[in-house]
């Protein structure tokens, strides 16, 4: 299991190429990466099928759990369908 901080980088693949592959923005991405979101269970399973099962449920679970940072984790105010077309900008 991988964060996704660890899949973007080990799949050298670009948040913003990511964000369009799930349909959220890159914004969220960013935020995910980071530790300051948390995906919703819709978005989470969008990026376990986008990383082929290598960025599980539990590995939200776990960055929930650890404290990572002084900042405050919310789940994404992003409330984009996944697996549609990326917001336009």
């Amino acid at each position: 299991m991988m964060t996704l901080a660890e899949y973007l980088k080990s799949s050298r693949t670009k948040q913003e190429d990511f964000a369009a592959t799930i349909g959220v923005t890159q914004a969220t991405v960013s935020r995910l990466v980071r530790g300051v979101a948390l995906p919703n269970i819709p978005m989470a399973a969008a990026i376990k099928a986008a990383t082929d099962g290598k960025v599980d449920f539990e590995a939200w679970v776990t960055s929930a759990t650890k404290p990572t940072s002084t900042h405050n984790q919310e789940p994404s105010h992003d409330t984009s369908p996944a697996n549609t077309a990326p917001d336009a900008a």
